[in-house]
């Protein structure tokens, strides 16, 4: 390992694209720098490969300080995925119930990766959204690995015995950064505990770059980036944060071309009411619209049969609604598609960036979404036990030092209080108090990540762990997405 913080340029006259050297390298063999935040180091069973880790559901930093001046990081890492990583999918066992398992990487508060992994390639239809990112992609289970089963990791099966129980990928991420300090926060998210599912870092590489590595036209780029390939839209989404004003240029042209979200609804309400329209013609065209506009006009729909119409009109409606279900897988890839927009506006950064985040995701986003007042609505998992629902509510947020309620709906109406701390996109946090009903054993704690507009993680009682999943609460159409 070794710590090389450079301000070399080449003799050119002009800034090289690369400054000369690695700002940070790390290979783990001798004794851990202290950059990073934790130091515990394993050789792998094969004797090959010594490494940083392992980990579970935990945050690894790496800390740089004093960096040349630049316009782009490329980080460059080996993650080792080690145990029985199951993916997309949910596992329940021992008082637990544990998935999907996730593996995420931030540079300060910004998300760089969130996907999920797999190590059960013998298992017919598992999937991981890795080369992807998690809920945009479905691959096979070691898609993208530079190795499977070579660190000599296993794992013992109730149904189908011992099977190799790891895999190796080597990733690269380039985004914009100019400040003399990088953060960059490694961490594990729904796992099971570092004995049956964990994760390791190893040669590590930091370059600090003048220029983009990435040519070519953007309007290929933002192509390739809602396009079916996840390796290819991944790198677009680099290739678009790097781009910076020119991006929010030609992604501002693309938002432009879809209507205010007001006047969407408006024009909604205006379809519903010419479904009971007298001439038949005008029936049958509003009927074609909402059909088109599908999911977008389902809330509005639901809404309509609650109220007074013609026995035409409710017919209409109720099948539109049957239509619109049908087709919701498409509707799906457009709220897809709208991740992948604010993951480029996120990482690019800026007051237009933050403009164009809350035109497209129609309010805060990230960390700032854990505002005083907000509101986030969403299930607690617990083997063995039904779905819990629950409300969490922020309710004071001072600096990283967070408060708030859970209003546990299904367990006698009980509400608790909890406090926390915010550190990046990470919350830890604990339920302190029972304020009404009962039911709810306290203390428990929460160890979530913020993404985008979601609250994801596990939760820790006296014998008992589990995973939350919460959606920031916004309006009726957005909830139903």
């Amino acid at each position: 390992m070794r710590l090389i913080l450079l301000t070399i340029w080449m003799a050119c006259g002009f800034a090289a694209s690369v400054l000369a050297g690695p700002a940070y390298e790390a290979d783990f063999d001798g004794e851990v720098d202290q950059v990073w935040s934790r130091k515990t180091v394993e050789t792998t069973p094969s004797g090959k490969v010594k490494f940083l880790g392992r980990f579970s559901n935990d945050v690894v930093r790496l800390t740089l300080d004093d960096l040349a001046d630049h316009h782009f990081v490329r980080l460059r890492f080996d993650l080792l995925i080690i145990g029985r990583w199951s993916g997309d999918r949910q596992v329940s066992g021992a008082n637990k119930i544990i998935g999907p398992d996730q593996w995420g990487l931030d540079v300060e508060s910004r998300v760089l990766i969130h996907t999920t992994f797999s190590n059960a390639y013998f298992r017919k239809g598992w999937t991981q959204a890795w080369p992807g990112e998690f809920g945009q992609f479905k691959a096979e289970p070691g898609s993208g690995a530079a190795a499977v089963g070579a660190l000599g990791y296993t794992w013992k099966y109730s149904d189908v015995g011992v099977k190799r129980a790891d895999s190796r990928y080597r990733i690269e991420v380039v985004f914009p950064h100019t400040s003399t300090e990088l953060l960059l926060s490694f961490y594990g998210i729904c796992l099971a505990g570092k004995q049956s599912e964990s994760w390791g870092l190893d040669n590590v590489s930091v370059e600090l770059l003048q220029a983009s590595p990435y040519a070519g036209d953007l309007s290929a780029h933002l192509k390739a980036l809602m396009g079916k390939d996840p390796s290819a839209s991944r790198r677009a989404r680099w290739a678009l944060a790097c781009a910076g004003e020119k991006s929010l240029a030609l992604i501002g042209e693309v938002l432009s071309l879809a209507k205010d979200r007001h006047d969407q609804r408006q024009r909604i309400a205006e379809l519903i009411e010419r479904l009971d329209d007298r001439n038949y013609k005008t029936r049958e065209q509003a009927s074609t619209e909402l059909v088109r506009l599908g999911e977008l006009a389902r809330p509005q729909l639901r809404q309509a049969l609650k109220g007074k119409g013609s026995m035409e009109m409710r017919w209409r409606v109720e099948a539109l609604l049957v239509s619109i279900r049908r087709v919701r897988m498409k509707i799906t890839a457009q709220t897809v598609r709208r991740q992948r927009l604010l993951a480029v506006l996120s990482l690019i950064g800026g007051e237009s960036a933050e403009e164009m985040i809350a035109r497209v995701s129609g309010g805060p986003y990230g960390a700032s979404a854990l505002a005083a007042g907000s509101h986030w609505r969403g299930i607690c998992l617990q083997d063995g036990y039904p779905t819990y629902f629950m409300g969490l509510e922020v309710t004071k947020r001072t600096g990283s030092t967070i408060w708030g309620k859970i209003h546990w709906l299904a367990t006698n109406d009980s509400k608790t209080l909890w406090k926390g701390k915010i550190i990046g996109n990470r919350v830890d946090f604990s339920e302190y108090e029972l304020i009404q009903g009962s039911g709810i054993i306290i203390p428990c704690d929460y160890q979530v990540r913020v993404v985008g507009q979601q609250l994801m993680g596990i939760w820790k009682g006296r014998s008992w762990i589990g995973g939350i999943q919460l959606r920031l609460a916004g309006d009726s159409s957005r909830a139903e997405e």
